[in-house]
């Protein structure tokens, strides 16, 4: 697992808890899924990294 994913999964634990936690009291609750973990597999790499370039992202950020 990359720190990405390390970071994906302390996000979901802790939403997941909140949650919880908030359903203990017969809270009200929305929740929206998106997931975008393909969403770059279909863009052509080069021409995002140049966007991305353009527009001030570039070195460890995009690591």
């Amino acid at each position: 697992m990359n720190s990405g994913d390390d970071e994906a999964a302390r996000h979901s634990k802790l939403m997941t808890d909140e949650l919880v936690k908030s359903l203990g009291k017969k809270r009200q609750h929305d929740l929206a899924v998106l997931d975008f973990s393909k969403a770059f597999d279909r863009v052509p790499h080069k021409r995002l990294l140049s966007k991305l370039h353009h527009y001030g992202i570039k070195g460890q950020t995009l690591n």
